[in-house]
């Protein structure tokens, strides 16, 4: 169904959800098997929970995490790496477009939250003809260059550096509340990022961190320009701080994460919310735990669960049950455990 907004789920008296609330009318169900999976991210599925267990906001929503985002440009004249410049000046084969990237991984010596730099290297002797082949090829769009910055650039090599570093799970002023004066079931939500105090520490670090990368790769300093992005032009001097760093926050997380529920957690070790009833306490097979990396949160209404009276089972997924962020990008991991948990779902709760 297509331009369909989920508002609501609702439990019978028996505790199963057979009905969804949505903006083109209410779809409902007889059977007890329907697995119901969302898949909208941590924050819209963070305020269904709310919206529709109202016990799941004194845990949902307390604990926000995610990565804050520093971007820089730089580039280095190819003659600035001696020999190795003079072989493609005399080669008789013509240069061709030339992309390289690398990860960095780092971690803040005090607080111990990490960031990582995604660097990209990129040798563009024809931007006219390379724009294509450049974009499509270039290892992550985070780190790719710009064809301003590649347009007079063809006797350089240009360094994209993104560099993610992980918010801290440590930061009460971080959360998400529900708000009744906004009518709007899927928007009725007051949300606060902010930064604590080793995230200050660590944005830093991690800024000075990716100058000091460049420095290195580039060999000699005294020769590398930085991409002005307000002018878009290159310059000498390091750009200002407010404009290497990116506004907003990327890959969040943690709005529904695992532990105990006196500890702000909102779910237990089955994944499963904690202060919804009809939960079953029995299992009549044998079932893995699913991975706190998959990509969804998943409301698992499944007969393979059978008690008196037992007919809700949730089971909660994707990046909002993280007890912390981490630096990584994790699309790929979310990706693969959500294979693992569709074959689980197949098979009857029997991996291959």
């Amino acid at each position: 169904m297509l331009n369909c907004v989920v508002q609501g789920l609702e439990v019978s008296d028996d505790g199963i959800i057979r009905a969804i609330q949505t903006n083109q009318g209410t779809l409902a169900w007889a059977n007890d098997n329907t697995k119901v999976i969302l898949c909208a991210g941590a924050f819209p599925n963070a305020t269904l929970l709310m919206d529709s267990f109202p016990d799941l906001q004194t845990t949902v929503g307390k604990r926000i995490t995610g990565h804050f985002l520093t971007h820089i440009a730089a580039r280095v004249p190819i003659s600035a790496f001696g020999p190795w410049s003079d072989k493609i000046k005399n080669s008789d084969q013509p240069c061709k477009l030339e992309i390289a990237a690398h990860y960095l991984a780092g971690e803040h010596p005090d607080t111990k939250c990490q960031y990582h730099v995604q660097i990209t290297a990129i040798h563009s002797p024809d931007p006219n003809q390379d724009a294509e082949d450049a974009a499509r090829e270039c290892p992550d769009y985070a780190a790719a260059a710009t064809a301003a910055q590649l347009a007079g650039s063809e006797e350089y090599v240009v360094f994209v550096c993104a560099t993610l570093g992980e918010f801290t799970e440590n930061n009460p002023d971080s959360w998400i509340h529900s708000n009744p004066k906004n009518p709007g079931p899927t928007s009725n939500i007051t949300l606060q990022y902010t930064l604590a105090p080793d995230d200050h520490k660590l944005w830093d670090l991690m800024d000075q961190a990716t100058y000091q990368t460049i420095d290195v790769m580039a060999g000699t300093p005294d020769q590398v320009e930085y991409w002005d992005e307000t002018n878009h032009t290159w310059q000498m001097d390091r750009p200002e701080v407010a404009d290497i760093r990116i506004p907003g926050v990327v890959h969040e997380a943690s709005t529904a994460y695992v532990g105990p529920a006196d500890k702000r957690g909102s779910l237990d070790e089955l994944y499963r919310p904690h202060g919804c009833r009809n939960i079953v306490s029995k299992l009549t097979h044998s079932l893995q735990r699913p991975n706190p990396l998959l990509a969804f949160f998943f409301f698992y209404l499944e007969d393979l669960f059978t008690d008196i009276g037992v007919v809700d089972i949730k089971f909660v997924t994707g990046g909002a049950i993280f007890p912390t962020a981490g630096s990584w990008n994790p699309t790929l991991t979310m990706c693969g455990f959500s294979q693992d948990l569709a074959r689980r779902l197949v098979s009857g709760g029997e991996a291959d």
